[in-house]
């Protein structure tokens, strides 16, 4: 996917999390060259993996297998169950492949108004 679609993905996104009420922290809308500026002040949320994700499971099927996230907290720790929070956007048609988190709490929370379809099955050995 080009820059330029991720790019496109993004903007597209922020203006539904806005139309929904969702706040993003600042650094949602920063610039690469924001982000040259803030230099070592911005190494907490570069090393918490903080921000946006687009996901495509299969190169150029974003429609059907892609995925936006904005990751606002993540937290990992040695021996204790981490936790995220992120924001997804999952459009019409588009699905998300069946994972597990051995170590990770994770709430799921529809705020979009659409039907939210989650399969539960055994962890794997």
């Amino acid at each position: 996917m080009k820059r330029s679609q991720v790019n496109a993905i993004i903007e597209q996104a922020s203006s539904l999390f806005a139309m929904r009420g969702v706040a993003l922290p600042p650094f949602a809308g920063w610039s690469c060259e924001e982000w040259r500026k803030r230099g070592s002040a911005a190494l907490p949320i570069v090393r918490s993996r903080l921000g946006w994700d687009v996901v495509e499971w299969e190169a150029g099927k974003f429609a059907s297998d892609g995925l936006v996230l904005f990751t606002l907290r993540n937290r990992h720790k040695e021996k204790t169950a981490g936790y995220a929070e992120k924001i997804m956007l999952i459009r019409q048609g588009q699905h998300t492949p069946l994972h597990t988190h051995c170590t990770k709490t994770e709430d799921i929370i529809n705020r979009g108004g659409g039907q939210l379809v989650v399969t539960l099955g055994p962890l794997p050995k």
